[in-house]
Order: structure tokens, then sequence, then C-alpha cells
């Protein structure tokens, strides 16, 4: 199935940047549609509570902080589709995206694709997963209620796991390979407090183990230099992000870890394209920081449309 309508502008990725370009881009009566393969909000949608969106003192849910901008992005026009990206191109006309079954097209593209979890890449990793083995606490913390588990990860991601699945009634261990955690300062003191939460810092895991599911993590003491197992029924992976920079592969520039080269502009060395929020090159990825790139690159797209009527439309 082929698509013959030309709009404006498609924007990739439904985050909090995607969302946000897609109001701004309504609101300036872009001819706009939003591709997303999975749920309004992107990865902010799987977070338990997002505690420093401004304008939400007691937090919010990520899904339901991406559920009030998708409701926002539609009022003002813009389309709103579930389909998977699969690749990009331009023809010499205009941008083509690439879905299974179907085309897009349009004037410029705006690349909102955020990042996806880290895996850590340890022998029983892929074979327990979905056994025990898990990314995504919102997701699959239940099925860990009142059993023992391990999170493996110092960042803000996974101290957030680790206070999700206290509230749960799971015991947790907190393990990572650093002498000190890389999360907010907030965050780090209310883990430590924790009671139900035991901190192994130093710790490298070497291996997961189980026959049918998750039993144990068979882990390296840094600091004594011995190796030791931790009994456990589910691990809980979150060591970091890597971008979703397939689409634009042998496109875009795109720096050593993989991010789309972009400045505070969004503009990237093609035109019509632009990077926005997680994927693009910057020194902060939260919410804030990719609503900020949303309204920025409807801004610029804006003036790229504009810059590409004829002088007898104008």
């Amino acid at each position: 199935m082929s698509r013959d309508t030309l709009r404006d502008l498609i924007i990739i990725g439904g985050g909090p940047a995607g969302l946000t370009a897609a109001l701004y881009a309504g609101r300036a009566r872009i001819d706009t549609e939003l591709l997303e393969a999975c749920v309004p909000g992107g990865e902010m949608s799987m977070r338990d509570l997002v505690e420093v969106y401004p304008g939400f003192p007691d937090g919010i849910s990520g899904f339901e902080l991406g559920e009030l901008m998708r409701r926002q992005a539609e009022a003002y026009g813009s389309v709103l589709t579930s389909a998977k990206a699969l690749s990009l191109e331009f023809d010499g006309h205009s941008w083509v995206v690439h879905c299974e079954g179907t085309d897009y097209r349009a004037r410029a593209v705006i690349v909102a694709t955020g990042e996806s979890y880290k895996k850590l890449n340890v022998p029983g990793e892929e074979d327990l997963a979905g056994k025990g083995v898990a990314y995504c606490a919102v997701k699959e913390g239940s099925l860990f209620r009142d059993k023992a588990v391990a999170v493996i990860g110092s960042n803000n991601i996974a101290l957030e796991t680790v206070e999700f699945l206290s509230r749960i009634g799971t015991s947790i261990t907190l393990l990572y390979q650093g002498e000190s955690m890389k999360a907010e300062k907030v965050l780090q003191e209310r883990v430590l407090a924790n009671p139900k939460v035991q901190v192994k810092m130093a710790n490298r895991v070497l291996s997961i183990h189980g026959t049918d599911s998750v039993e144990r993590v068979h882990c390296f003491d840094q600091a004594r230099g011995v190796e030791w197992d931790l009994d456990v029924r589910g691990v809980f992976i979150l060591v970091g992000w890597q971008p979703n920079s397939g689409i634009v592969k042998n496109l875009a520039e795109i720096d050593e870890e993989g991010y789309i080269k972009a400045d505070e502009t969004t503009v990237t060395g093609l035109p019509g394209l632009f990077a926005a929020g997680d994927i693009r090159t910057k020194a902060l990825r939260r919410p804030t920081t990719a609503v900020s790139d949303g309204a920025v690159a409807a801004f610029m797209v804006q003036s790229y449309l504009e810059g590409l009527k004829q002088p007898e439309d104008k």
C-alpha cells in the first residue's frame, strides 16, 4: 500500500519532543502527522512518576503526562498515527518515511525517536529475557511482588525503579559498578534510607542464571576481588541508554555514540530534516529539555516551509 498524501511535516516519535512539536506545528496550521509505534509519551510513559516536570508539584505518572500531551496536540489538528518507521529517504522532492505496508511523505521531517534501554550483554540475559530479566518496572514490576530482585544501575531511572518496586513489597538489592551513584541527590538520599534496599556498590554482574526463570546473579566484588552469587527471582537492567538513530543511518551526521548531530536549533545538515529530544547531541536529556526541543523544531520547520514557497505564493 502506498500513500500519495504529501504533508507539510511528519514527526517520527511520540515522546515529549515529538508531541510538543506536533502541538506547536498544529497551532501554526502546518499540516502535520506524527508517527508513533507504541504509546503517546514514548519512554516517559513507562515511568511510574515524573517528579521534575514543572506544574506538577506532587509529580505525575509518565503515562498520564503523555496522554495530556497527546490530547493537546490533537486539539490543534495534528494527526497521530500508530506506525513504526522503518527507514527514511529523500526522493529529490520530499521526504519519504517507509513503514510496514505504508509510505508517508512530507516536505519536512522531525526525527524525535529518543533512546532505548541498553543491555548488559552478559551470559543469561538474552535467554532469560521475559523470564525474570526485565527493563521496565511499570510494565513488569507487579510480577515480582514480595519477591527478591536485583536492580542493576545507579542512574535516575534505576533508583526510580528501586522506589517503585519497594512500594509493592519487593526486596531489592541495588548493584552498580562505580564507587558513587550517578542519580540525582534526592533520589540517592531516599534509596539509601529505604530499609527494603540493600546497596552493593563496586560490583559487576558477570552472568545471570536460571533454568526456566531467573534464580541467581553471579557478580564480581571489585573492592574485595572475589566472585559471589545473589539469589533473586528478577533482574531489572537499567545501565543506561542508546539512541534510536537507525532510521537516519547513512543520512544525517551522527556522533561516536550514535546521536544525531544537531545543535539547539535542531537543524541537521540535510534540508528539511530536524532532530529533537533525546536523539540529538545535547548536555541534558530530560522531558523538560525534550519539550523545549520540540517547540524549537516546529518553529524551524515553519521557517523552512516558508522558504520553500514560490514567489507567486508569497
